[in-house]
């Protein structure tokens, strides 16, 4: 069996699991289990998946800024989605750490193509260049909102119009 075609297998599963894990309450009470199933699998998506529990307040024990960990972790085994996640908290959260925003974004959209990191990091750029305009910003912005388009991606399209509309 070849690694993507495993891949897909532990994410059903996953995916399973946590859909019949969920109490009454809605808080999940054991994410020691989710951790044990990375350890056997070392796949990527558990950590992200225990990132989004801490996140939303599904662990009963929740620990600050828990996450982070999880989403950094499955990021460095080039989980693209983690790596979009953590782009997008920086970006909304952060004006301090925005480089960091930018390192994740930048690697899932040129590594693997990603049309969610396209279009946040085209909006990066446009953010960035509010701060120190140059057409440099605004011209890789727009690339990369245009490259975000190309790959289906909707928020992108809207604002390429918004930019249109505006004469941008």
């Amino acid at each position: 069996m070849n690694k993507q075609v495993m891949n897909e297998e532990i994410e059903k599963q996953l995916n399973k699991f946590l859909s019949n894990y969920f109490e009454i309450d809605n808080t999940i009470y054991k994410p020691d289990i989710l951790e044990e199933w990375f350890k056997k699998t070392n796949y990527p998506g558990i950590y992200y998946r225990l990132g989004l529990l801490y996140e939303y307040g599904l662990v009963k024990e929740k620990a600050y800024r828990q996450e982070n960990y999880y989403f950094i972790e499955a990021a460095k085994m080039n989980y693209v989605p983690a790596m979009v996640h953590l782009g997008e908290i920086y970006l909304k959260y952060s004006n301090i750490e925005m480089h960091k925003a930018y390192e994740y974004l930048e690697k899932a959209a040129n590594q693997f193509n990603d049309s969610k990191a396209k279009y946040l990091l085209g909006l990066y750029y446009l953010q960035y260049g509010l701060y120190e305009p140059s057409n440099i910003s605004l011209e890789y912005g727009i690339k990369f909102l245009k490259e975000a388009d190309k790959l289906g991606c909707e928020k992108a399209k809207e604002c390429l119009n918004l930019l249109k509309n505006l004469s941008i």
